[in-house]
């Protein structure tokens, strides 16, 4: 089986998922109001997009980036 090179040309590194606790943490709020955020994210689109893994929610690295970065 190939091994995985992010620097072989045309490859591109996986963006990380992170959990509450890592993207809160980021953020500086807590779990808890990370996760009411996600729970109206479709309607009021306040902070980073989470994605669905299963039944537990992520947030992608460069999501959580881009929305500090935004601030």
């Amino acid at each position: 089986m190939p091994s995985f090179r992010p620097s072989a040309p045309g490859v591109v590194a996986p963006d990380r998922l992170l959990t509450a606790s890592e993207t809160a943490q980021r953020l500086g709020v807590s779990p808890r109001t990370l996760y009411r955020w996600s729970a109206t994210w479709d309607i009021d689109r306040i902070g980073p997009k989470p994605s669905r893994l299963g039944t537990a929610l992520r947030w992608r690295e460069s999501r959580v980036n881009a929305y500090i970065a935004a601030l």
